[in-house]
């Protein structure tokens, strides 16, 4: 059986693959609104235990259809790939500036209660926010860069940016244990 963390971040992650099949097929609005009421489907039953990224990847197929509509699929197919990550990154890197880490949600359900008031907790939350900050961006990097790759851009851009995100959360899953080691905080 999933566990509840998991399942939410399949809640999100389901809407986001019908939406770039349906991107990779050329029905660019169907995919932007499949994403958006995808996610608000499968988050209303559970809505409280929703994150800071499910809301903003769900606001991201919002702006995404919303522009589409409003200026045209034709204006909005050149950029549409940049918007959730873009929308992500803005967020881990919004989160960091208002010290409020997005991180911590997750930290939280995998450790006890009192760590959540070590600093050692809030610095390596800290640092991961940054890191998916940066991962964001470097997903925008290689949806441009794949873009130059004729025939196989599609491929790529559906390739470069998985390859990164499971690296990143293979990094996020090691990172506190490897902190708490090289530090000596066992509590971690």
């Amino acid at each position: 059986m999933i566990s509840s963390p998991r399942l939410d971040i399949l809640r999100t992650v389901a809407p986001c693959f019908v939406g770039t099949i349906a991107f990779l097929l050329g029905y660019n609005l169907t995919g932007a609104l499949a994403g958006f009421f995808g996610l608000v489907l499968l988050w209303i039953p559970v809505w409280r235990r929703s994150k800071l990224p499910d809301t903003t990847v769900c606001l991201g197929f919002g702006a995404m259809a919303l522009s589409m509509i409003i200026c045209g699929q034709a204006a909005v197919t050149p950029v549409r790939m940049f918007i959730i990550p873009s929308f992500l990154s803005a967020m881990a890197f919004g989160s960091l500036a208002l010290n409020r880490p997005f991180t911590v949600a997750y930290a939280k359900e995998e450790s006890p209660q009192e760590m959540w008031v070590l600093p050692s907790f809030m610095l390596v939350n800290r640092i991961l926010t940054g890191f998916w900050g940066f991962v964001f961006l470097a997903i925008i990097l290689s949806l441009a860069m794949s873009s130059r790759f004729g025939d196989f851009s599609k491929a790529l851009q559906w390739l470069f940016p998985t390859l990164i995100l499971v690296g990143a959360f293979q990094i996020t899953s090691w990172y506190p244990q490897w902190h708490a080691k090289k530090y000596g905080d066992k509590t971690l």
